[in-house]
């Protein structure tokens, strides 16, 4: 049985879904989505991605080779689930079908390449703002983040204000990366060239066997 923590709730021969924060976030964060989806009678299961909540911190040697990581943890709580469904089918207890996993960026990236290497562990997967990880090396990795630091000054655009400078102001390009201005005002998006282009994901997206909407904010 894996280690992560886990919010648990809603019948268990009910039809489960499995929900993946993003890399900022926890299990916790999803508390609202967690209501929704356990309040019209699905069994939900949301994950504390290592290292985040209250699942267990990346050793040096584990994050030496994290690359696969992510998605091996989710592999193994979704055996999890399949071993407890067995266990219920042997007892003649209800069951449901293999869950439906639902990610937003890290998560959804993590569901995407999980679900690529073991279809037969879900039914599908969500996946909301996917975030391209595994797919560029650290090198690389490092000359976009410079490249994105100097691209508005060398491009003649200031990059965003302070949030307590100046009011919202228009986005010059059509591909968000970061909001600006005051926080009491929406969130909208100020743009860098450096932003990820949309379309493919990446490795991974290729191989998906199973039912994959995908949705871009």
């Amino acid at each position: 049985m894996t280690s992560l923590a886990r919010i648990v709730t809603g019948p268990d021969g009910a039809p489960t879904l499995v929900l993946l924060h993003g890399i900022t976030g926890s299990a916790v964060s999803l508390a609202e989505a967690i209501d929704h989806w356990a309040d019209r009678g699905y069994r939900v299961v949301a994950v504390d991605a290592r290292g985040h909540g209250l699942s267990p911190r990346w050793t040096q040697a584990q994050a030496r080779g994290a690359r696969g990581g992510p998605r091996e943890d989710l592999i193994a709580v979704l055996e999890d689930l399949e071993a407890a469904s067995r266990g219920r089918d042997a007892l003649g207890l209800s069951t449901s079908p293999a869950p439906v996993v639902i990610g937003h960026s890290m998560g959804a990236a993590t569901a995407m390449v999980a679900a690529g290497r073991r279809p037969d562990l879900v039914s599908g997967v969500v996946l909301e703002d996917p975030a391209r990880f595994g797919t560029r090396s650290p090198r690389e990795l490092l000359a976009r983040g410079a490249a994105r630091e100097r691209a508005p000054y060398r491009r003649g655009r200031r990059p965003c204000p302070p949030p307590s400078d100046a009011p919202w102001r228009p986005c010059p390009t059509p591909r968000p990366s970061r909001a600006c201005g005051p926080p009491s005002a929406p969130i909208r998006p100020c743009c860098s060239p450096a932003s990820s282009p949309r379309g493919p994901l990446g490795r991974g997206d290729g191989r998906l066997d199973v039912p994959t909407p995908a949705a871009h904010r």
